[in-house]
């Protein structure tokens, strides 16, 4: 990793940008400056004058290097002194805010006040992108794009370009969970994986973890690298199993576990997409054998709630927020019950939702995810860092294995290679 004295000065995102731009100076990254807590704004505001505008401050804390990501408050647009000054200060107070102690404390991690700003021209890349390494199966990398200015889809979301690229054979490759798109050549995907080599052949930098690489797209700029998981493979096989009610199988995983697996109860959550379409305890179109099982008191509990916030939120200005916190609330009052206990989350989906689900489920040992085409970006990485395996699978919501589960009685066994995993009712 960064020596600890470059992270300590500079703050994580500091230190790797200036290693990346030390080590490759033909990498294009956006003039910036960084300006420490201890320095003052006159030190800093003749370069930020001289910068092309409008600019973005960025958090930049000690403990930021391979945790915190999206904690911490990153400001756009800034053009003048002013707005300069407040910016860093509310970066500064995000170090303090509760969110992040939150964060610090689930997650054992250490946090203090101190925190630096990345004062640095926006960039006028087309498309803003991420991608990264599979951890357990080392000649994927995963590369997700998206454009700079919102593009709205049909569905009022973000659109993201996902896509799968295999190094061993030089070309993107086709996967159920990624897509591919006429915009985005092989040639592109051959010069992305390219660069992700250049940063990740600073051993510094990464030192046998997989990198999560934050970056622009026409003109392709350098913005972010951070450790994600230790690379490591396994080469055992998995049980043939047919899927069933009682079983469930993915080749999107991250996380190995022991050959036989791991044993743990289960909590079975709702995402706000899905929870949003809920005519209250019933699902719009699907017949009796469709719905999700009453037989747990748990389930039945969070139905409830989210009938009693479906009722609160139409006339409300922001219907959005009750079915959130019924969802929150409720993953926290589960993991409660366990005392602390480990257990695997089941969630449809974390699309949408307003709080840190990560924050929601700090015992979460085992995580089964749906919807997970566009899982590079902040608040999915937190999850899928703090679960030991990550088991991803598109339309988790109409799986019988989802929809039968029952949150606190049932167990589940979960057996993972790298690269796929299967779920098995106990």
């Amino acid at each position: 990793m960064l020596p600890d004295s470059e992270i300590k000065r500079y703050g994580g995102k500091g230190a790797i940008i200036n290693h990346v731009a030390a080590n490759i100076p033909e990498m294009h990254i956006p003039r910036y400056i960084i300006k420490r807590q201890e320095d003052s704004f006159d030190g800093i505001i003749p370069e930020f004058n001289s910068m092309k505008k409008p600019v973005i401050v960025r958090s930049s804390s000690p403990h930021e290097y391979g945790d915190y990501e999206g904690i911490f408050d990153s400001l756009k647009g800034i053009t003048d002194e002013y707005s300069l000054i407040r910016a860093i200060e509310q970066i500064e107070a995000s170090a303090k805010s509760e969110h992040a102690k939150r964060y610090a404390e689930i997650n054992s991690f250490p946090l203090d006040d101190t925190i630096h700003a990345i004062i640095q021209e926006q960039s006028d890349s087309r498309y803003c992108g991420a991608m990264m390494r599979h951890p357990n199966n080392p000649d994927l990398i995963f590369m997700s794009l998206y454009l700079s200015e919102f593009d709205i889809g049909f569905d009022n979301r973000q659109r993201y370009f996902n896509y799968l690229f295999d190094e061993q054979k030089n070309t993107k490759r086709k996967n159920i969970y990624f897509t591919t798109n006429s915009d985005f050549s092989e040639n592109t995907a051959r010069f992305l994986a390219e660069k992700y080599r250049q940063i990740e052949a600073l051993t510094d930098s990464a030192n046998g973890y997989s990198l999560f690489v934050e970056f622009g797209l026409k003109p392709f700029q350098f913005y972010q690298a951070r450790p994600f998981k230790k690379i490591e493979t396994a080469d055992f096989e998995l049980p043939k199993i047919l899927e069933s009610k009682d079983s469930l199988s993915t080749k999107l995983v991250f996380g190995i576990t022991p050959e036989d697996g791991i044993v743990l109860p289960v909590i079975r959550s709702i995402g706000y997409m899905e929870a949003k379409l809920l005519n209250p305890l019933k699902f719009v179109g699907m017949d009796e054998t469709e719905k999700i099982s009453l037989d747990g008191m748990a389930d039945m509990s969070l139905l409830m709630s989210l009938e009693n916030a479906h009722d609160c939120s139409k006339e409300s200005l922001e219907p959005q927020k009750y079915l959130n916190q019924a969802i929150e609330n409720w993953n926290l009052s589960m993991d409660d019950s366990l005392k602390g206990k480990p257990y695997c989350f089941m969630t449809s989906s974390v699309k949408n939702d307003l709080f840190a689900v990560d924050l929601s489920v700090p015992n979460m040992n085992t995580l089964i995810i749906g919807e997970t085409q566009n899982f590079l970006v902040h608040g999915m990485m937190r999850l899928l860092k703090a679960s030991e395996v990550s088991f991803m699978r598109g339309h988790l919501f109409v799986n019988k294995f989802y929809r039968k589960a029952t949150s606190l009685e049932d167990q589940v066994r979960i057996i993972s290679n790298g690269k796929e995993s299967i779920a098995i009712k106990e």
